[in-house]
């Protein structure tokens, strides 16, 4: 629980536990009703000058004289609070941040994001062009308030402590990047991740070569290096510049979000076991089909019309995003 909450559950404990007991003291004491014994002890605590609902006994005074020091403080204590958390803006981000975790907690099938340092940002940028569901997790306290103010679903904390993996969501996601700086963190990460959620698709950064292999044995489903990236997107460039002119015009296009993507064929669903001809991909999605994965992991590609689609296979399609989401509603896959 973050502190700023624990103080304000504190505070309003504090001045319930004194009405609640205050009340009873008068009860006790002096033999009053419920709503004398409660009108006695607010003109009490409130100082307002009104005379004593009834008379009061010797032991009622020394309990008085107690509400008085003890009450006092703790109500000038909860009332001053409340009013700072209020006036201070803080009661605006802490809505804020109840929002967002009602928000992942609602979070189906979503991607989570383990480090928004350099690597992390882009996968931010992707996964929000495409509408994706996403959470991260950020140990640095500046950038993952800089994420907050952008309205991005952060949780501070380190990513390789089963807490913020539990917080984040880890039950019902269906992915996670790790790309922490550290190939070692990352190792952590990947292992503490497949322990809590062993479905779970996970893709680990690498610096260091000697760590792919680790990664993978440690249950990463995919390891990637930003230099080896790079090096390949140079060679492209030099090699194919019209291919990766028209990929940067794809990426990066203002006017619509062009993306290659996949859609799995589920059982009971709209395509599955009818020809690819009698789908309409085309006509129901503007999507172009560009290959066809079997349950085997072998690949057709520019299939046949007459292919026929059964539960397993992939499709492989270029369009827009929300063309794509179509496709996966057709094809019976969550979207």
């Amino acid at each position: 629980m973050h502190s700023l909450e624990r103080r304000l559950i504190t505070a309003l404990v504090s001045i319930g536990v004194v009405l609640t007991l205050g009340t009873v003291g008068y009860v006790v004491i002096e033999g009053w009703n419920w709503w004398d014994s409660l009108w006695m002890l607010v003109i009490t605590l409130t100082t307002v000058g009104y005379g004593e609902v009834h008379p009061l006994s010797h032991p009622g005074r020394l309990y008085t004289i107690l509400v008085l020091m003890v009450g006092v403080a703790v109500l000038t204590y909860g009332v001053s609070f409340m009013t700072a958390f209020m006036v201070e803006g803080r009661l605006h981000d802490y809505l804020r941040r109840r929002r967002m975790k009602r928000s992942i907690a609602r979070m189906r099938n979503h991607t989570i994001i383990c480090g928004a340092g350099r690597t992390g940002l882009h996968v931010i940028g992707e996964l929000q062009k495409t509408k994706a569901q996403y959470v991260v997790i950020e140990a640095d306290h500046a950038i993952a308030e800089n994420l907050k103010a952008r309205d991005v679903p952060v949780i501070q904390g380190d990513a390789s402590h089963e807490d913020a993996l539990r917080e984040a969501g880890i039950a019902q996601a269906g992915g996670l990047v790790t790309c922490l700086t550290a190939d070692a963190d990352n190792l952590f990460v990947v292992l503490t991740a497949k322990g809590l959620n062993p479905k779970l698709r996970v893709v680990a950064r690498y610096v260091d070569e000697r760590s792919a292999e680790k990664l993978r044995r440690a249950g990463a489903n995919a390891v990637v290096s930003p230099n080896a990236i790079g090096g390949l997107r140079m060679a492209s460039e030099a090699l194919r510049p019209a291919v990766v002119s028209f990929l940067d015009v794809m990426l990066r296009s203002s006017k619509a979000t062009l993306r290659v993507e996949e859609a799995g064929i589920r059982e009971g669903s709209k395509l599955a076991h009818k020809r690819l001809i009698d789908c309409r991909i085309a006509e129901a999605t503007g999507l172009l089909v560009l290959a066809l994965r079997n349950k085997e992991g072998e690949y057709a590609f520019n299939p046949p019309a007459t292919t026929a689609l059964t539960p397993g296979h992939t499709l492989i399609v270029m369009g827009e995003i929300d063309g794509v989401k179509k496709l996966k509603a057709l094809a019976g896959e969550t979207v």
